[in-house]
């Protein structure tokens, strides 16, 4: 499985291959370790290309499971509909990583009746624990991202149930900037390479396109601002409403005690 990325997209790059005896289904294969890292690199290659133009909150999330072949493969997406008044005018939220990556893949594993037991799964981005335990519920015995886990309770638990948990080291994460980068370029310099504006690479958007998204997440954080001052405001006047409430309560049983006392 592969989450490609650096969290969560949505939008066009899913991609669902079915295996065999290629060279992609030796991902799985448990043999030497050079030739598990070179196929590691291949298929989050993979992931990084399908969604390297990804929008979504948490951009480039792409899930691939594999299990002697490719059993299913996803983004992130978006799902649940906003109520108009909410910037969605009451449609999905393009830009929503509703459903994380893994979820995704393993529903599209899921719909193709693709067995899911003892698979490997490979993350751009390490899993959030709701990911990681729908992973090894699912039957993953070895997830492999780009970055190390910095969850302890993730590592823990992958310690304990088993779980191998592997990433890439930074000159592979280098190499595979450029590559990335000549495809989408046609060239490989140094620009672009690592976690750049674009997460997996940064090179492959233009300057405009870099403003653009800079300027949508600065738009949604002042959303959430305001969201955050909004709630705080409603849960005041709820208190106050429940002080006067209290209040006028307490007086009520003080005037029944009056009138009981006369």
């Amino acid at each position: 499985s592969e989450e490609g990325g650096t969290g969560d997209g949505g939008g066009g790059g899913d991609e669902i291959a079915d295996g065999g005896e290629g060279e992609e289904s030796k991902a799985a294969d448990e043999g030497g370790s050079e030739d598990k890292k070179e196929e590691g690199e291949k298929l989050t290659d993979e992931a990084s290309t399908t969604t390297k133009h990804r929008e979504c909150r948490h951009s480039h999330s792409h899930s691939r499971r594999v299990l002697d072949s490719i059993l299913g493969a996803s983004i992130n997406l978006p799902l649940f509909v906003r109520p108009d008044g909410d910037g969605k005018n009451g449609k999905c939220g393009g830009d929503s990583s509703d459903v994380h990556a893994e979820i995704a893949a393993l529903g599209a594993a899921a719909r193709l009746g693709n067995a899911t037991d003892g698979m490997t799964a490979y993350v751009t981005m390490p899993p959030c624990r709701r990911c990681f335990a729908a992973l090894t519920s699912a039957g993953a015995s070895r997830i492999v991202t780009r970055r190390k886990c910095a969850s302890d309770v993730i590592v823990a638990t992958a310690r304990s149930l088993g779980v191998d948990m592997s990433s890439m080291d930074d000159g592979a994460i280098g190499r595979q900037g450029e590559r990335i980068d000549r495809l989408f370029r046609g060239g490989g310099g140094d620009e672009g390479v690592g976690e750049g504006a674009g997460g997996i690479g940064g090179g492959g958007r233009t300057e405009e396109e870099k403003e653009r998204i800079a300027a949508e997440r600065k738009r949604r954080k002042e959303q959430r601002k305001e969201g955050k001052r909004k709630r705080a405001d409603k849960a005041k006047r709820a208190a106050e409403e429940e002080e006067v409430h209290g209040r006028g309560e307490a007086n009520k049983k003080h005037a029944t005690a009056n009138v009981e006392e006369r």
